[in-house]
C-alpha cells in the first residue's frame, strides 16, 4: 500500500521524480504496490501515478474520495477555480487515464474502511474530498495527513493560518485544529507530506497550540 504517488515530472525534471528510487531503496518494486491511496488531487500527490502515459504501478488499484475525483476529473470545473488550480485538471486526466482504462480506480465516500485495518477519514477543506488515512494494528494507529500541514513552523503554533492552495480556507483551518487536537490527545503517529524528513512523528500540546516531535531515526548501515 502506498499513500500518495508524488509529483513525478509534473513540476519539472528536478522538482520530484524520486519516489521510485526511494521505494527500491526500501526493498520494494512498483509492481509490489497493489493499492495507492490518494489524499487529494493536487499534482504533487498524484502525478507520479504515470510516466510517459503508462501506469507506474501496474498492479495497483487507485483509491480516491468520490467528491475529490468528481471535481478534479471534470474538465468543466476548471473555469470555476482560481488560475493557480487549473493545471491540476489536465494533470489529473492524464495521470488517471491508464488506471481508468484498466478499471482500477475505486471511489469511496467519506469516512469508511477500505482495507483490513485501513480506513479513510473525511477532511474536506483543502480540497473538496481531502482524506486522511488511518492504519491500525494491535491497538496502535498511524494517520497520514496529506496536505493538512504546509508550513510546520507556522501552523503548529497557529493552526488558523491557511495558504492560497486551500479551496476552502475556513474549513481547512477547522480540520487542522481538530486533527492536531486529536493527535495530541491520543498520541498516535502522524505522517505528513510537507513536513521535513523524516515526516513522521507526534503532535505535542504546547500551551494553547502544538509542536511537532519527529520520530527518532538512524542512518546507520546506509551506503554513502
Amino acid at each position: 500500500m502506498l499513500v500518495d504517488a508524488g509529483a513525478g515530472k509534473a513540476f519539472g525534471p528536478d522538482a520530484g521524480g524520486r519516489l521510485l528510487n526511494s521505494l527500491r531503496a526500501a526493498g520494494y518494486r512498483p509492481e509490489d504496490i497493489d493499492a495507492v491511496l490518494l489524499t487529494h488531487l493536487h499534482g504533487d500527490h498524484f502525478a507520479g501515478l504515470t510516466a510517459e502515459g503508462k501506469a507506474v504501478f501496474p498492479n495497483a488499484t487507485v483509491y480516491v474520495e468520490k467528491n475529490e475525483a468528481d471535481f478534479w476529473l471534470d474538465a468543466s470545473k476548471e473555469k470555476t477555480v482560481p488560475e493557480v488550480f487549473r493545471p491540476f485538471f489536465p494533470q489529473a486526466a492524464a495521470a488517471f487515464a491508464p488506471y481508468l482504462a484498466a478499471n482500477k480506480v475505486k471511489k469511496f465516500s467519506g469516512s469508511t474502511e477500505l482495507l483490513p485495518g485501513v480506513r479513510s477519514i473525511a477532511t474536506p477543506g483543502h480540497t473538496p474530498g481531502h482524506a486522511f488515512y488511518a492504519v491500525e494494528s494491535k491497538g496502535q494507529q498511524m494517520q497520514f495527513w496529506g496536505d493538512l500541514i504546509h508550513a510546520k513552523d507556522v501552523q503548529f503554533r497557529s493552526p488558523g493560518v491557511t495558504i492560497k492552495f486551500d479551496l476552502d480556507s475556513a474549513a481547512a483551518a477547522r480540520q487542522r485544529l481538530k486533527a492536531m487536537t486529536d493527535a495530541a490527545a491520543k498520541g498516535y503517529y502522524v505522517g505528513a507530506s510537507h513536513i521535513s524528513f523524516p515526516g513522521i512523528g507526534h503532535v505535542v500540546p504546547e500551551g494553547k497550540a502544538f509542536t511537532w516531535l519527529p520520530a527518532n531515526y538512524s542512518v546507520a548501515g546506509l551506503k554513502p
